[in-house]
């Protein structure tokens, strides 16, 4: 019997599992259109890949991504999709089913044609060709051409990740960012304005748009002039972005600002957070770079060339008529912790902001220098403003009975609510002089941002078998049943410490092999099976201490398989201090069978062809016995064991489990002497033990 390792069945599949690329596949559409893409989406997994080939595609539908999959095209110079899908209808959408939210959504590698798009088109202008909804924190959109259109990208929602290395040409409003606050959908505590602000090196709260290029051609309408655009980027409704190390050039542009973040207007919240920095800015013809009109702003190393750089206005303050506004400062939403640091105009630093709208009683007070924005990088001292009570919510939407209502228009009737001192002021945002800025000290977050370099590392989380019987090397072990989600990495708890206390089994008693005394033995679970074996042919050993607690003759059975391989089918089995290792006459061997099964504990003794003693007879005293299984062949399996007392026959006068010549001599007398006792049945039985021998 020729000793080789073959591998378990479970753990070959774990390592089927850990194999590179085994997490994830790559779906081919047999072309780009939708049909075929929407059959490979639909036969994909999650973690896989959708390849988009090259072609060029009208789609009227939207394809609806809800499972984190990388949908691919073949290059922006390959593969493009023309837009032609009607009114609101985006292209691609990106709403992540339940609990998908946190894993990674990437769309790649196509070139996007909105041929939706004129002066008078109506709702038709604002449809997107990729819209995300809902909560997605881990989402990359990459190396895409966007041309033409009312609208590129549109984000609505609790959504964190990066928009990168595309090509804006062309488009009326570029990007679209927001979440989800409005006065009709507070939950203060994890909306946007509801979340903690912080900018800078901790900022991964808001979208990532970065390395992009944003390009607007000089084309002319007749009787109009320049083609009249919206904004590349606009912010509303507690939008949260960070813009970066981008190139936004407009050679025939009319229209008013290249950046927009609204404040508080009507039912829509203001913008939260904007982060800006290291980008390039080239307006031919424009009246603002940034209108901000709500909302944190850190803006910082950027180089324009720009007729009217920033303007500063306070939204909060209009007074709709269908609307409730505010009549004094702090404003609802308004500009509030925001920095202008480094940034150079035309050549020439900037040293203030020039321009801003006047509040509702003409005066300057809705927006103040070193109060509301400083000319500087957060520092040590010059104080911050902090909320007294919802975060962005004034006094005055907090006055009769802690409740505030909107009148007039039926759809912003709605309560909000207030914090308690009302009248006071302490709803209010202040402003406290002393103390460091907000956001001191500040670094900007990491760039390139991580969800650029690969898909982001997912920590597993596992659910584990049960702990094993603790081993008398003081460890307990336990198998991992399943991790999640696919393709994630991580490293299984599978050992801890344990007191092991020597456990005395019983006979008539099923016991497992691995809460046996183990040393050097394999624990292995496959299906409903806990079995025990050595790696390497010759060692490890598993010891049973039994209570015999009546003297006899006792046989043991035990559940065993050598997967019909006579090359791993025996171990040496010893009682108490037995020479039994390395002891070829005190082999034990296994059945050739391929599953587990019951077995008489055999001795292989003089034998050759079979053993000699089968099955194998202990005669033990009242006291502990100690039965030990070494290892003999690698991978012979080794599952269960019992031990049991073989009853003494009428015939064994001197109880020692076997019927000697002048035992059975004795019983045929008594039968002789009376036939009904002993019977018939029962000389026959004392002849059967006198032919097994052993006496």
């Amino acid at each position: 019997m020729n000793p080789r390792i073959i591998l378990p069945l479970g753990m070959v599949l774990l390592l089927s599992f850990l194999a590179p690329g085994a997490e994830a596949a790559t779906i081919d559409a047999k072309s780009c259109s939708y049909a075929d893409v929407s059959a490979a989406y639909n036969a994909a997994s999650d973690g896989d890949t959708v390849a988009i080939p090259a072609g060029s595609c009208n789609w009227t539908s939207t394809l609806t991504i809800t499972k984190p999959i990388t949908l691919q095209g073949a290059g922006a110079s390959s593969t493009t999709l023309t837009h032609n899908a009607g009114n609101y209808v985006p292209l691609i959408k990106i709403d992540p089913a339940s609990g998908k939210e946190a894993e990674f959504f990437r769309v790649t590698g196509i070139y996007f044609e909105n041929v939706i798009f004129c002066p008078s088109c109506g709702a038709n202008q604002y449809t997107p060709d990729i819209e995300l909804v809902g909560k997605a924190t881990s989402f990359r959109i990459d190396n895409n051409m966007f041309h033409n259109g009312k609208k590129a990208i549109s984000a609505s929602g609790w959504l964190n990740g990066v928009i990168d290395n595309n090509t804006f040409a062309d488009v009326d409003l570029s990007i679209y960012a927001s979440d989800d606050s409005d006065y009709r959908n507070l939950r203060p505590t994890t909306n946007s304005w509801g979340r903690p602000i912080q900018a800078g090196a901790t900022n991964s709260d808001c979208i990532f748009i970065e390395a992009n290029t944003f390009t607007t051609s000089d084309i002319r309408i007749p009787g109009n002039g320049c083609r009249s655009l919206n904004e590349y980027i606009y912010h509303a409704n507690g939008a949260r972005t960070t813009i970066r190390y981008n190139t936004f050039t407009s050679a025939c542009y009319s229209m008013d600002a290249l950046i927009d973040a609204h404040g508080r207007f009507g039912c829509d919240r203001g913008t939260v957070l904007v982060e800006m920095y290291e980008n390039t800015f080239e307006a031919i013809q424009l009246n603002k770079w940034m209108n901000l009109r709500g909302g944190s702003m850190v803006v910082h190393d950027n180089t324009l060339n720009i007729t009217e750089p920033i303007v500063l206005w306070n939204e909060g303050e209009w007074c709709h008529s269908s609307y409730f506004c505010d009549d004094e400062w702090p404003y609802m939403d308004q500009i509030f912790n925001s920095f202008f640091w480094n940034n150079y105009n035309n050549g020439v630093l900037m040293k203030d902001i020039a321009q801003h709208e006047y509040n509702a009683e003409g005066t300057f007070d809705s927006i103040v220098k070193d109060r509301d924005y400083f000319m500087h990088a957060p520092a040590a001292t010059g104080g911050k403003e902090t909320f007294g009570g919802y975060p962005g919510y004034s006094n005055d939407y907090c006055k009769a009975s802690g409740i505030a209502r909107l009148p007039a228009a039926p759809e912003t009737n709605v309560s909000m609510p207030c914090c308690t001192g009302v009248g006071t002021g302490t709803c209010d945002m202040t402003f406290s002089s002393s103390g460091p800025n907000a956001y001191y000290p500040y670094s900007p977050y990491t760039f390139p941002h991580p969800l650029r370099s690969e898909p982001p590392v997912q920590s597993c989380t596992y659910t584990y078998s049960a702990w094993g019987v603790c081993q008398s090397n003081n460890t307990q072990t336990r198998t991992v049943i399943s991790s999640s989600p696919a393709g994630c990495t991580g490293t299984p708890i599978l050992t801890q410490s344990c007191i092991y206390t020597p456990q005395n089994f019983l006979p008539e008693q099923y016991i497992q092999a691995e809460s046996g005394q183990l040393t050097s033995m394999q624990t292995v679970t496959s299906g409903s099976d806990t079995y025990i074996y050595t790696d390497t042919s010759y060692q490890g050993s598993a010891k049973f201490t039994f209570d015999i607690q009546q003297t006899g003759q006792y046989r043991m059975e035990a559940r065993v398989n050598s997967n019909n391989d006579s090359g791993r089918n025996s171990f040496y089995v010893g009682l108490d201090n037995e020479p039994a290792q390395g002891n070829n006459s005190y082999t034990y061997a296994l059945p050739l069978v391929n599953s587990f099964a019951w077995d008489d504990v055999n001795k292989v003794g003089n034998g050759t062809a079979l053993p000699q003693f089968d099955p194998m007879l202990w005669y033990l005293s009242q006291g502990l016995h100690t039965f030990t299984f070494y290892g003999r062949e690698s991978n012979s399996w080794f599952d269960q064991i019992i031990l049991k007392r073989i009853q003494v026959h009428k015939s064994d006068s001197n109880s020692d489990g076997c019927v000697s010549s002048l035992e059975l001599s004795a019983f045929i007398s008594l039968w002789y002497l009376d036939s009904s006792n002993p019977t018939i049945r029962e000389l026959i039985e004392a002849i059967g033990l006198w032919k097994r021998g052993g006496c």
